[in-house]
């Protein structure tokens, strides 16, 4: 025996493929709207990360500017070196200088005294 397809069974059928239908497309329609979401908030975080990436280069490069303007160059280095070494070769030719007229003048002085006490001991003093 085969039962019988009626009409109502048929409309039956109909509005049950039909519910089922609408719920599916509901659904995918909500996974497809999560995904964007998703994909929006992902976007958002990305793009803020960069931002965070990117001020933390800008300090970098300030500090690293920073650092620039207190470091000499290696052509204003050699220059002041050149300088520097020529100032101390003076200097030291200036104190070499001092110290022979200063050796000198204590030799001098000291022979002055020598000669003046022998002088002193054998010059007769004496008043009568």
């Amino acid at each position: 025996m085969s039962p019988e397809i009626s009409e109502a069974t048929c409309e039956e059928r109909r509005a049950t493929l039909e519910r089922y239908f609408e719920q599916r497309i509901r659904y995918e329609r909500e996974l497809v709207e999560q995904r964007f979401t998703a994909q929006e908030h992902a976007l958002d975080l990305k793009s803020s990360e960069v931002e965070r990436r990117l001020e933390g280069l800008n300090h970098a490069h300030a500090i690293a500017e920073a650092e620039r303007t207190r470091v000499l160059s290696r052509e204003m280095f050699d220059s002041f070196k050149v300088d520097y070494d020529a100032f101390k070769l003076e200097t030291a030719k200036q104190l070499s200088a001092i110290s022979t007229r200063s050796v000198t003048w204590t030799a001098a002085i000291g022979i002055i005294i020598t000669v003046l006490t022998i002088a002193i001991r054998f010059i007769p003093i004496g008043i009568k």
